[in-house]
């Protein structure tokens, strides 16, 4: 008897933790939407060895989705990718051609890998039935997608995990609270879903009703998966921290990554993780904070053809759109939201001597002379600045006597932080590995 009625309290206490989660809030809630929005655009033809689209049974009808090959026979991890934008959800050739690294929305590393990767559309979107709801009925369309993956034959149903960036982040952690997965990796979400703005949602954003059953400030208590919300410094960085002090459910991991931004974060974060969780066992511990603040926080060595190699601080987003071969590498970091850094690296196609620039070829330039250490030898510099719009911007140069073609490291600020560039400056020489042409 008395382990009957334990059993009796079990399933009330369990009762009472489902009725406190998205659904019960919602009950009974029907929402008023001012906007229709809607996207009939379809997905893209997709490359049949790596891709096909399969469809779903959502609660309006059948839904798309883009959903990886297995790497090889058996049963696999998978993630369930959500992507960031209005509306979440679905995808385009980023999931296949190469990315930006400081804008790789794409989540790619999961099936690099080896994971199964299902990118959901959802409803309104990508000639779905319905419109678009925003974080309202499309948690339930990514329930059906959990329940379409779940039965999938090449998937381990055990090791399903969630992730998303932005919007898709947000909307992960809604569903999160809906519903058991292996873990949930949230890059970017945000608190409270009316902070995106009426112009891109479909209610009214007066309404507060209306906003707390979509924000997952409401719910984080109800998370069951490990989780893990990440968000660069200069991206919602006060987001991730309000929700941290709303919340102590111990499944909920928070971390701001100093230097980076909104978008800069993602692709180093998911490097780290994608492997991991290919391999993590059903019981392993999936999100090791420290070791990830570690890799994402070391340096990038970054090399070139000419046989010489550089670091690069952490936060700093390389520019793949610079053509010119006679500057390989650009960086661009944001140190704050009133600051602004950029390394460049010149390639000069030839070696140069030890001497410095004349006092009339500076002045010609309009600069002034500097100077640096890399290694024993005494580099020449110079100082330049320039304005743009109302501020004035100081340029950086050492010339480095690297062998095959000496190169100049440039690096760009804001005049009033010259004091921070030029350690910049002197530590991106000082990094710069391969051998000299001087003797």
């Amino acid at each position: 008897m008395t382990r009957i009625m334990l059993v009796w309290v079990a399933l009330l206490a369990c009762s009472a933790s489902a009725e406190s989660s998205v659904q019960k809030a919602r009950k009974g809630f029907k929402t008023k939407l001012v906007t229709r929005l809607v996207d009939s655009e379809p997905l893209p033809p997709l490359p049949p060895k790596l891709f096909e689209i399969v469809q779903y049974q959502g609660p309006l009808g059948p839904l798309q989705a883009m959903v990886s090959k297995a790497p090889g026979p058996g049963k696999h991890p998978a993630i369930l990718w959500l992507s960031g934008g209005f509306p979440p959800g679905g995808m385009n050739e980023a999931a296949w051609e190469p990315q930006p690294r400081g804008n790789d929305q794409s989540g790619a590393q999961f099936r690099t890998a080896g994971l199964v990767v299902m990118y959901p559309t959802l409803r309104g979107s990508f000639g779905n039935a319905g419109q678009a709801e925003a974080f309202l009925g499309e948690v339930d369309d990514v329930l059906a997608a959990l329940t379409w993956l779940r039965a999938s034959p090449d998937v381990d149903s055990t090791r399903i995990y969630l992730g998303g960036h932005s919007t898709g982040a947000t909307l992960a952690l809604l569903v999160a609270a809906s519903t058991d997965v292996r873990g949930v990796l949230a890059l970017g979400p945000i608190d409270d879903v009316c902070a995106y703005g009426q112009q891109s949602l479909p209610f009214d954003v007066r309404n507060k009703r209306e906003c707390a059953v979509r924000s997952p400030l409401q719910f984080l208590d109800a998370v069951r998966a490990p989780t893990l919300v990440i968000e660069g410094q200069l991206g919602n960085s006060e987001a991730l921290h309000a929700m941290e002090r709303a919340t102590k459910n111990p499944k909920l991991s928070f971390l701001v990554l100093e230097g980076f931004t909104h978008f800069s974060a993602i692709a180093p974060v998911n490097e780290f993780f994608a492997p991991r969780l290919a391999r993590a066992t059903v019981d392993a511990p999936l999100f090791d904070v420290a070791a990830l603040r570690e890799a994402v926080l070391r340096p990038r060595v970054v090399t070139h053809p000419d046989g010489w190699a550089l670091s690069v601080p952490p936060g700093f987003e390389e520019k793949l759109d610079a053509e010119d071969a006679k500057m390989p590498f650009t960086f661009v970091r944001y140190p704050s939201t009133l600051d602004l850094q950029v390394i460049g690296v010149q390639r000069l196609g030839g070696t140069i001597g030890r001497e410095c620039a004349s006092a009339k070829g500076l002045e010609k330039m309009n600069a002034k002379p500097l100077s640096t250490k890399w290694g024993t030898f005494e580099l020449c510099g110079f100082r330049q600045e320039k304005q743009k719009g109302e501020a004035t911007l100081v340029v950086l140069s050492f010339e480095v006597p690297t062998a095959k073609s000496a190169i100049i490291v440039h690096v760009t600020g804001f005049l009033e932080n010259e004091v921070n560039l030029l350690a910049l400056a002197q530590q991106t020489v000082a990094s710069v590995k391969g051998q000299s042409s001087w003797k």
